[in-house]
């Protein structure tokens, strides 16, 4: 399990990085790994639930390019993808996919949520279907 999490951070740092080049912050020629030192600031706003992640993907980032300095702001899904369309933020956070009328974002997956439905071997409940549970 642990050599999954780090095959996922580093995909998203991947990612991250690609967003980063093209956000807040200034590329400038001189020695690094790819021959250019990143500066600047960055902020992260948006869904509670992704902030843990956003948080460890920032520190690691930073390691990496102690000259960059990231925010990251939590407020919720709504708040992050408003903060993305409006400038405030340069990457706006979501748990949720975005809705017909917040279209216009350019979209990243980083991570999907497993769901599993335990209950009670003492629970009569027999063969319920997704539908029936997602009602619940």
């Amino acid at each position: 399990m642990k050599s999954n999490r780090k095959w996922v951070v580093a995909l998203v740092m991947l990612a991250a990085t690609a967003l980063l080049l093209g956000a807040g912050c200034a590329r400038e020629e001189g020695p690094g790994e790819e021959g250019a030192v990143l500066r600047g600031t960055l902020t992260i706003a948006g869904s509670t639930s992704v902030q843990p992640f956003s948080e460890v993907l920032a520190e690691e980032f930073t390691v990496r390019h102690p000259q960059v300095k990231i925010n990251v702001q939590g407020g919720g899904s709504t708040q992050g993808i408003e903060a993305a369309k409006t400038g405030v933020a340069d990457i706006g956070a979501s748990s949720r996919e975005l809705k017909p009328e917040e279209k216009g974002l350019k979209e990243f997956v980083i991570a999907r949520d497993g769901i599993a439905v335990v209950v009670n071997p003492a629970n009569k409940v027999d063969g319920l279907t997704a539908a029936q549970i997602k009602d619940i």
